[in-house]
């Protein structure tokens, strides 16, 4: 399943963006700098050209623990 992350802080990547996962889960974390970014999904998805893409969108950021 195609999915995009949408928001977040200034720079996040865009090939950090677009990701396949193996099942629909409610929250995604992808490790980023040096903490994480929090994404839940939403109702949305997107028509593109090699299918549809179901957004997630931004909802926190947590620091790694050292």
């Amino acid at each position: 399943m195609r999915v995009r992350l949408e928001g977040g802080p200034n720079g996040f990547p865009d090939d950090f963006r677009a990701r396949l996962v193996n099942s629909l889960e409610p929250k995604i974390k992808v490790q980023y700098g040096c903490g994480y970014e929090h994404f839940e999904r939403t109702d949305e998805s997107r028509t593109a050209v090699d299918g549809d893409v179901v957004i997630y969108r931004w909802t926190a950021q947590t620091r790694i623990a050292e």
